[in-house]
């Protein structure tokens, strides 16, 4: 910006030749630079390694060089860094940039990608020179020319003139500062080349060190335009061979390294644009969070914290949603990933306002649900009581509390949980309706019907709290009163599936089949995925020998809706054995057995079945699989020695009788043990 004329020599092309620059050294450096003078240093050539004494020594490719003999035509490192060590000692401070690279191999010349960079970066350092630089690329990586960068230079010198130029004064002070001048050209040389090149600073100056003013005249630069890459400098391009192969372009992922040295007024819209998109957790792509990053930078403070606070409201309306919905109840069923989501968007809100308790309060409580539904309770328990410890007026939390103790079976914490839910939310029905739970599961039904008719009088409109009240009634045995709940049920939520299902079932244990047959299938007509009512109608139509072919279609309806719904794959296996259908039956069975290992029922079904279709060995292996899981089980050693004797092995069928003998409970089955051993006699 401001170095009077006089004091630069620029040597390019033909002009950069091994005496030219070693002239250059001797006349002006040597003879010029003061102790209170900055040295700047900037080399833009081949770079390359060759063996000298067995050792791989850095060089400087000059015009005239010689790639087959660099220790006689090149410049070394070496020589660059005694300049500064012994010859130049009364320097100040020394500047250095070097865009230097090789690839390929030339002749005897095998170069080492690595070696350049490394030795250019331990040659080029001296302790008693204060110095910072940046070298073009790291260890392992070529540097990249071409067209695109302002008509022919390498992508580090062209971002390092732009940065000069006043590109990368970010906050428009007017200068460009050491840490402002890396960080433009580290982020822009990355981005340029998609990630195959990468500056690497060296030394340690001030980083607030002004390095350009940009109220003084700059470089003329040609604009840059997206480029094909192209391995830079190499060796070969200085003789007629074929030139490297273009590297393909790869797109860069939003960052906000490579956002932050757009137009901040650009930035603001897009930033703005992603919150109205709901784009607002980190993660998402592209997420509001990076270019609020890049505005970081190019903002006042206070313009800042507005646009920030834009973000943390949104975040904050999207977990507030979720606690709405579970306000709500059952009457809106969340599952696991709903609180996931909450607990991201209460995190990230709390990320912008790290002090905020009311954020800290929520985003532990969603924490705490997630927790329940892995079934981590203890977990759970800590978590939801922090939550509450947090902000001990809030009902949800203790709510969530409840729930954590309801599932370990602890009832009595559970209901002054509740209680205490309830108190804080006098108007909120859920924790009533947990409570209700607790109290049925305590035996305490008086007290569950009591709270339940308090819930529906404080929310009357509230489907699943007569729905729940009316399975406590037919647990209960009292059908009449069942009844009249399902249908207020029905009366407020004449769509929801469950209290059809519910009616069906009561109309089913009454005897009453062709009622509990209308009732299911007017649950189906309200919602055909309803997986339980389709369950439950096959088995009221199973009961009929003319109309198992429906009860099975019904089955192998719900299992082409979910694979692993497991009652309906029993329920088809059982009737398909049933009905003499024995290959279909097994093959059903097993994968039951597939899915379930442990399932012992199943396999002692498929066991049978094997051994009705003459497989005797496969009935065998199912039932000593079964006897595995349960060694003390007399049914199953019977099974296990019918099968032995099945395959004519005597010895080992009497010895699972004698071992199946004591363990018999019932007379029955010891009687039968006793005359198989007669028989084996």
């Amino acid at each position: 910006g401001n170095v009077p004329p006089p004091n630069l020599i620029l040597l390019t092309n033909q002009q950069a030749t091994r005496a030219a620059i070693q002239s250059a050294i001797e006349t002006h450096l040597k003879a010029r630079a003061g102790k209170n003078d900055t040295v700047l240093l900037f080399i833009a050539s081949h770079g390359a390694t060759y063996p000298v004494d067995g050792k791989q020594k850095g060089f400087i490719v000059t015009y005239d060089s010689n790639p087959e003999d660099l220790s006689a035509s090149g410049i070394p490192m070496d020589d660059v860094h005694k300049l500064f060590e012994n010859q130049l000692t009364s320097v100040k401070r020394l500047l250095l940039y070097v865009d230097v690279c090789h690839a390929g191999k030339i002749g005897q010349i095998v170069p080492r990608f690595d070696a350049v960079n490394k030795t250019a970066e331990r040659d080029l350092t001296s302790e008693d020179v204060q110095m910072f630089g940046i070298l073009a690329a790291q260890g392992g990586q070529v540097a990249i020319e071409g067209v695109d960068f302002g008509g022919g230079h390498g992508a580090f010198t062209y971002f390092l003139m732009r940065a000069l130029n006043g590109d990368a004064d970010l906050n428009r002070d007017g200068k460009v500062t050491m840490s402002e001048l890396s960080d433009y050209v580290h982020d822009k040389v990355q981005e340029a080349t998609a990630r195959r090149q990468t500056p690497k600073q060296i030394g340690d100056i001030d980083e607030t060190r002004t390095m350009a003013v940009t109220t003084q005249p700059g470089i003329d630069l040609k604009e840059y335009t997206v480029p094909t890459l192209v391995a830079r400098r190499s060796l070969t391009q200085q003789r007629k061979g074929p030139s490297p192969p273009a590297v393909e372009r790869v797109v860069l992922p939003l960052t906000a390294s490579t956002l932050k040295y757009q137009d901040p007024e650009g930035l603001i819209k897009r930033f703005e644009d992603a919150v109205q998109q709901g784009h607002i957790l980190p993660a998402d792509d592209p997420s509001a969070f990076t270019f609020l990053d890049a505005l970081s930078v190019r903002l006042k403070p206070e313009e800042y914290r507005a646009e920030a606070e834009k973000l943390r409201v949104a975040l904050e309306d999207r977990g507030q949603q979720v606690l709405l919905t579970y306000l709500a109840g059952e009457q809106t069923p969340q599952k696991r990933d709903d609180f996931q989501l909450g607990r991201a968007y209460f995190e990230a809100a709390r990320n912008l306002t790290p002090d905020s308790v009311y954020l800290e309060s929520r985003l532990t409580f969603c924490q705490g649900r997630v927790a329940i539904f892995d079934k981590d309770y203890q977990r759970a328990e800590t978590l939801l009581a922090r939550a509450v410890g947090l902000d001990p007026e809030l009902g949800y939390s203790y709510n969530g509390l409840g729930i954590a103790y309801l599932e370990r079976a602890d009832y009595d914490r559970a209901i002054l949980a509740f209680r205490d839910a309830a108190k804080r939310a006098p108007y909120w029905a859920y924790p009533l309706h947990n409570m209700a739970l607790a109290l049925a599961e305590k035996g305490d039904y008086a007290g569950a019907i009591r709270t339940y008719e308090r819930a529906i009088e404080i929310a009357p409109h509230v489907f699943y709290l007569p729905y729940n009240l009316g399975l406590l009634y037919q647990r209960l045995n009292r059908s009449a009163d069942a009844e009249a709940s399902y249908r207020k049920a029905m009366t407020i939520d004449p769509g929801n599936a469950r209290a059809w299902n519910a009616l069906g079932s009561l109309k089913a244990a009454a005897g009453r089949n062709a009622g509990a047959e209308k009732y299911y299938r007017q649950a189906l007509e309200r919602d055909p995925q309803f997986l339980a009512a389709r369950y439950n109608l096959a088995l009221l139509l199973s009961a009929s020998k003319a109309r198992s072919g429906e009860a099975q279609a019904l089955w192998r309806d719900n299992l082409s809706r979910d694979p692993e719904h497991l009652p309906s794959r029993l329920s088809l296996a059982q009737s398909l054995a049933q009905s003499g259908n024995d290959a279909e039956a097994a093959r059903e069975y097993g994968l039951v057995v597939a899915a379930r290992p442990d399932y012992v029922a199943a396999r002692l079904a498929l066991g049978d079945i094997d051994t009705r279709m003459g497989n005797p060995s496969d009935a065998l292996g199912q039932f000593e699989q079964a006897f595995k899981i349960q060694p003390a089980s007399a049914e199953i050693l019977e099974k296990i020695a019918q099968g032995e004797a099945a395959l004519g092995r005597t010895a080992d069928a009497r010895s699972a009788y004698e071992k199946a003998l004591p363990l018999a409970t019932d007379g029955g089955a010891r009687k039968r043990i006793r005359a198989a051993l007669e028989k084996l006699k």
